[in-house]
């Protein structure tokens, strides 16, 4: 049996009124923009795990893995480790 494993590593960005993450190193970023943020505690985007696109916030993630029958197992500070379990309550195989 083999069981569907995301390990999403998490990170603190600065992000927007908007929720986009910001880079300091992006060039078309101003000190405005960068003035003008909070911090935000994000998944990293991840091309192996579809719910980590645009790099959600880890509330949203948890929210669309559970909306894909993922369980959450481990969060922390670093990564969140969920498994997909099948809608009757078994595992994925």
């Amino acid at each position: 049996m083999a069981i569907s494993i995301h390990i999403a590593r998490t990170g603190v960005f600065s992000v927007d009124t908007m929720g986009n993450v910001l880079s300091k190193d992006d060039p078309n970023v101003t000190i405005k923009q960068h003035l003008n943020t909070s911090m935000g505690h994000r998944v990293i985007a991840d091309a192996a795990i579809p719910n980590s696109t645009n790099s959600p916030s880890v509330e949203d993630y948890v929210a669309a893995e559970a909306l894909n029958f993922y369980v959450v197992h481990y969060l922390g500070q670093s990564m969140i480790v969920s498994y997909l379990r099948t809608p009757d309550g078994g595992f994925s195989s």
